[in-house]
C-alpha cells in the first residue's frame, strides 16, 4: 500500500478531472491525500466520499507576490512532511514547481506531475513587461525542477518540444497520454438537435487568450444573417490579469447576440443543448478537456489549428480548424454547420468514436497508475 498526495492549485478539479483516478488509487488499496487551496465543504465531503483526505494548501494559481510564494512553499513542504508519502503525484503550473521542491526536501521516493498545458507563461505574446519577468522566472524554475520528477505527463508534441528546450535531461522522464480523458459512461452521446436554431456554445474560464473575444466578433457577424441563431458563454471570469471583466460580459449579454452563463458544475446539460462546440482558443492548453467532453457527448467542434486544441479532432471529419484570432474563419466555420445542418450529425457520430478510441478515462487512468508503479 502506498501513500499518495496529490497536489494542484484548483480543488473542483481533483472531483471534476481527477475523480476516477482517486476513486482507482483508493480501490487499489492505496491512502490519497488531496492538497489544493480553496476547498469548499463540497470538495471535502466530495473527496472523502472518494475515499481520500482533503488537506488545505496556501497555493495562489495566479498570484506575483514572491514573499507569498515562499510562505506558499513553505505550508505546502510542512504538508507533505506530515503527509510522509511515498509518492506525489502533482498537476497546474504552481504545484508542478512547489511540488518538486517539496518532495525533494521530503525525500519522496516516487515523483510524478502531469502537465496539463504551459499556460500564459509559454504563449508567444507578452502584454506587458511584467508578464514577461513572470514568464521568464517560470522557465527557470521549470528548468531547475523537473528534472527531478521520475514521469512527467504531457498531452501534446508541442509541450513536449518546449519542455526538451528548456532541459533536455528530463527526456527519458517523458511520457505521452492522449489526454487527460473523460468518463465515457457518465458523458453519454445524444442526438444534436438540428430542427431548431443552431446553437454554439463556449466553454472556458472568461480569459481573452480562449478566444472569447473572437467568438463574440464572430458571432455578431453570423447573427447578422441568421438572427436566429444561439450563441452561448458558459463560464466566469477569472483571476488572470487577462480575465474579461463581468461587466464586460453582462454588457454583451444585455445586447441580445451573445447569451453569458457564468460558470456551472456540471456541463453536461448545457453540452446537450449545443449543436456544436466552440473553442477558439490560443492559450497553451495540454489538450482541450472541453473538446474531449464535447466528443463524448457526440458534438462536433471548432476549434484552432494550435496546441492542445487541433490533436482534439479530426480536421473535417470530428470538426473544422481554424487559425487563431481569425473572426471571418471562425465566423465562416459556423455557417457551413448553419447551411449543412447534416454536418452537424456526421461529426458528432464521429466524434462519439473518436472519444472511445483515445479519450477513455479507465484507459488513460490505467496507463498513469502503471507509469507510477500503482
Amino acid at each position: 500500500m502506498a501513500r499518495i498526495a496529490i497536489i494542484t492549485s484548483q480543488a473542483f478539479s481533483l472531483i471534476n478531472f481527477r475523480g476516477p483516478l482517486i476513486r482507482e488509487m483508493v480501490r487499489r488499496g492505496h491512502e490519497v491525500a488531496a492538497i489544493a487551496p480553496d476547498h469548499s465543504i463540497s470538495t471535502e465531503e466530495g473527496l472523502r466520499l472518494l475515499g481520500a483526505e482533503p488537506i488545505n494548501a496556501w497555493i495562489s494559481r495566479a498570484g506575483r507576490n514572491p514573499v507569498s510564494d515562499l510562505y506558499s512553499q513553505i505550508v505546502l513542504t510542512k504538508q507533505v512532511w506530515n503527509i510522509r508519502a511515498d509518492h506525489i503525484f502533482t498537476y497546474g503550473m504552481k504545484p508542478v514547481i512547489y511540488g518538486s521542491i517539496a518532495a525533494r526536501i521530503c525525500k519522496i521516493p516516487h515523483r510524478t506531475a502531469l502537465i496539463e498545458g504551459l499556460g500564459y507563461s509559454f504563449s508567444e505574446e507578452t502584454s506587458s513587461l511584467s508578464r514577461s519577468a513572470i514568464s521568464f522566472a517560470v522557465r527557470i524554475l521549470l528548468r531547475r525542477t523537473l528534472e527531478h520528477y521520475h514521469s512527467l505527463f504531457y498531452l501534446n508534441g508541442r509541450d513536449r518540444e518546449d519542455l526538451l528546450e528548456l532541459n533536455p535531461s528530463i527526456r527519458e522522464s517523458l511520457v505521452h497520454i492522449s489526454g487527460i480523458g473523460v468518463d465515457l459512461d457518465e458523458y453519454k452521446a445524444t442526438v444534436p438537435s438540428t430542427a431548431e436554431a443552431m446553437t454554439f456554445s463556449l466553454f472556458a474560464r472568461m480569459v481573452k487568450s480562449k478566444g472569447i473575444g473572437e467568438f463574440v466578433r464572430a458571432a455578431q457577424l453570423v447573427h447578422s444573417d441568421y438572427p436566429s441563431t444561439r450563441f452561448i458563454l458558459i463560464g466566469g471570469p477569472d483571476s488572470n490579469p487577462d480575465s474579461f471583466s463581468s461587466n464586460q460580459l453582462e454588457e454583451w449579454h444585455n445586447q441580445g447576440v451573445v447569451e453569458w452563463v457564468d460558470h456551472v458544475d456540471d456541463v453536461k446539460p448545457w453540452i446537450e443543448q449545443t449543436s456544436v462546440v466552440v473553442q477558439p482558443s490560443y492559450y497553451r492548453e495540454g489538450l482541450s478537456r472541453i473538446l474531449q467532453e464535447a466528443a463524448a457527448m457526440g458534438r462536433a467542434s471548432i476549434t484552432t489549428n494550435w496546441p492542445g486544441c487541433r490533436e482534439a479532432i479530426e480536421d473535417g471529419k470530428t470538426g473544422i480548424l481554424v487559425e487563431p484570432k481569425n473572426v471571418n474563419e471562425l465566423a465562416s466555420a459556423m455557417i457551413k454547420f448553419i447551411e449543412r445542418p447534416d454536418m452537424v450529425l456526421e461529426m458528432g457520430a464521429r466524434a462519439r468514436m473518436l472519444a472511445e478510441r483515445k479519450f477513455d478515462i479507465t484507459q488513460i487512468n490505467e496507463a498513469i497508475l502503471q507509469e507510477m508503479n500503482l
